[in-house]
C-alpha cells in the first residue's frame, strides 16, 4: 500500500516540476521567435529600374483612397503594382523610376515608386 502512495506522490511532484519548467521555457521560446522576426529581416538588394505606366488603379477605403500604378518593367513578366504617394499626381503612358527591393534568400521583388521621368 505504501509503495502505491509513494509512486503517486512522486508522479505528482514530477508533474509540478514539468509545469514549472514548461511555464519558464514557453515565454523564452515565444520571445526568441518574435525577436527573430523583428531583427532577422534577411538580406536585400536594392536597385533602380525604369518602367512604363500602362494603367492606374484606385482603392477606396474609409480614410480616403489609395492610388496605384500598373507599370510594365522589362525584368518582370507581369505588370507591377506600385503605390503612388498621397499627394502624387497619377499620370499614365509615361515613364517612371522605381526602386526594386529584392530579398536575396527568396528572390522575390517589391517595387517602390520614386518619380516620374519627363
Amino acid at each position: 500500500m505504501r509503495y502505491n502512495i509513494k509512486q503517486q506522490l512522486d508522479s505528482e511532484e514530477r508533474n509540478r516540476k514539468f509545469v514549472k519548467v514548461f511555464y519558464f521555457i514557453l515565454p523564452v521560446v515565444v520571445m526568441a521567435l518574435i525577436a527573430s522576426f523583428v531583427f532577422n529581416r534577411g538580406e536585400t538588394e536594392s536597385s533602380f529600374v525604369i518602367g512604363e505606366v500602362v494603367n492606374r488603379h484606385t482603392r477606396l477605403h474609409e480614410e480616403g483612397h489609395t492610388n496605384y500604378l500598373l507599370v510594365k518593367v522589362s525584368t518582370e513578366k507581369e505588370l507591377v503594382k506600385v503605390r503612388v504617394p498621397n499627394r502624387g499626381i497619377v499620370k499614365t503612358n509615361t515613364k517612371v523610376q522605381l526602386r526594386r527591393i529584392m530579398a536575396v534568400s527568396s528572390g522575390k521583388s517589391r517595387y517602390v515608386f520614386v518619380k516620374y521621368i519627363e
